[in-house]
Parts: structure tokens; C-alpha cells; sequence
């Protein structure tokens, strides 16, 4: 036994060797490192302040990026506050035939179907005298290829019912942003396929001197087609929210943001 652990021993001294030859390569590695080190926190430093560098290279503040700061936010319109109580209001409903063509890597799918517009005198005088085109009242703002989107008002110009109010229907069909994808639970996760309706003339802007709501309809049955629905999911319902999108931006006008 004792002849076996002296047979060993010259191994045991050439591991030790070893374990010296990399602990003094990581030492002059690590003596390499820190002049390295301490030119490139110089440089920094010289970069910040605007300074020539350590080669004589100009090297100037490093820029943050303006206007990332501040999002787009939405918040609920129901009830309705009681300053917008006495606002004009246009009703919107919607049919929604077909869904398809779902990507989830790019967030997008397609759709098609109808949507409709009811108003009342006051927001036809408005139309009237600002001369807005009723196809332009309101559009689909999570919409992303506009070449390939469309709407088509199923009549030439709105139609006045005896009680006084216009109606407009309109045929649509375009691809689509969801901008809440949350895949978490996948493959179980709950997919929601957004349509974001929002009036369209500065006009209408919920926070300028002239507000215009878009509210739904009393009637919220009948939402869906037939041919709505992903393959692979089961559809579970459909949620209508009324919202405010305040943009953080005032589109260079300095009076409006919220819609």
C-alpha cells in the first residue's frame, strides 16, 4: 500500500504543477486585463466630457434617443365622464365575418366584415360645415399594410332615417397588429384578436372644443360570423371596451391628444 502511494506521489506533484501553470496564466491574464481595463474607463470618461481620447481620436457625449420616454395610453370611456355627459356621439356596430391567416412570430392576423356609423343632426351639421368625408369619420388604427386595406361604403352617401339620424355601413378588409400577445401558457394561452375602431378628424378629439364619441351600439349580439375563428382555438367570446387612446404626441398642433 505505502509502495503504491509513493508511486503516486510524482503524479500527484505534476497535477500540482499543472494547477500552478494555469493559476500563473490566469495571473498574467488578469495583470494583462487591468491596464486594458483602466484605458478603456479613461476613454469612457473622455467620451462623456468630449474629450480627445488616449489615440487622439475626437470622441464625442454619447446621445440618448429623444421621444421614448412616453406611450400611447388608453383608458375606459364607460360610464362616460360627466365633462364629455353633454358630447355628440356617433354609434358604432360591427360584424366581424372572417378572421384568418394568424401569424403568431409577426402579431398579425386578417380580417373582414362590416361596420356601421349612426349619428345624429348635430354630428351631420358638423360633418357639413367641415366638409369630412363620412368614409373618413372613423378607421381601424391597429390597421398595418395600408395597400392591402380597404373600406367600401356599402351606399353612396349616408342614408336619413325618419327619426332624423344617418346611417352608413361599410364593408371592410385588411391585416391586423395585436398588440397584447402574451404566451406564457403556451400552447394554452388565451389569444385576443383586437380591432381598434377610433374617430379619425382632428375635430372629433375627445379634449378639443368640439368632442365626438364613439360608443357602441345598444346591440352587441351578432359580433361574429361564421367564419370567424383560428384554427386550433376554441372561440370563447367577445369583448367590446370603450376607450380613450390619448397619443403622447399633439401632432404639432399643441391642442389635441385624447380620441
Amino acid at each position: 500500500m505505502a509502495e503504491r502511494l509513493r508511486a503516486a506521489n510524482p503524479l500527484a506533484k505534476a497535477g500540482q504543477r499543472r494547477w500552478l501553470a494555469v493559476a500563473l496564466s490566469l495571473l498574467v491574464a488578469i495583470t494583462v486585463a487591468l491596464p486594458l481595463l483602466h484605458h478603456r474607463s479613461a476613454t469612457a470618461a473622455d467620451a462623456v466630457a468630449g474629450r480627445p481620447s488616449t489615440d487622439g481620436t475626437l470622441l464625442l457625449p454619447a446621445m440618448k434617443p429623444a421621444g421614448i420616454g412616453r406611450r400611447d395610453l388608453y383608458r375606459r370611456l364607460e360610464p362616460v365622464p360627466a365633462a364629455l355627459a353633454a358630447a355628440k356621439r356617433i354609434q358604432l356596430g360591427v360584424h366581424l365575418e372572417n378572421a384568418y391567416n394568424l401569424s403568431i412570430p409577426d402579431q398579425t392576423f386578417m380580417a373582414d366584415g362590416w361596420y356601421w356609423l349612426e349619428w345624429p343632426e348635430a354630428v351631420q351639421q358638423q360633418i357639413e360645415a367641415e366638409t369630412i368625408d363620412p368614409d373618413a369619420m372613423v378607421e381601424l388604427v391597429n390597421n398595418i399594410i395600408g395597400y392591402d386595406f380597404s373600406v367600401e361604403p356599402d351606399n353612396p352617401k349616408p342614408l336619413k332615417r325618419p327619426d332624423g339620424t344617418y346611417y352608413q355601413l361599410f364593408r371592410f378588409s385588411g391585416s391586423f397588429y395585436i398588440d397584447d400577445l402574451n404566451l406564457r401558457r403556451s400552447p394554452f394561452n388565451q389569444l385576443s384578436l383586437p380591432l381598434l375602431f377610433e374617430t379619425r378628424p382632428q375635430s372629433f378629439a375627445v379634449d378639443g372644443a368640439t368632442p365626438v364619441l364613439l360608443v357602441p351600439g345598444p346591440d352587441r349580439d351578432g359580433l361574429v360570423g361564421a367564419y370567424a375563428s383560428i384554427k386550433g382555438y376554441q372561440e370563447v367570446g367577445v369583448n367590446v371596451q370603450p376607450l380613450i387612446h390619448t397619443y403622447p404626441t399633439d401632432f404639432g398642433d399643441s391642442k389635441t391628444h385624447d380620441f
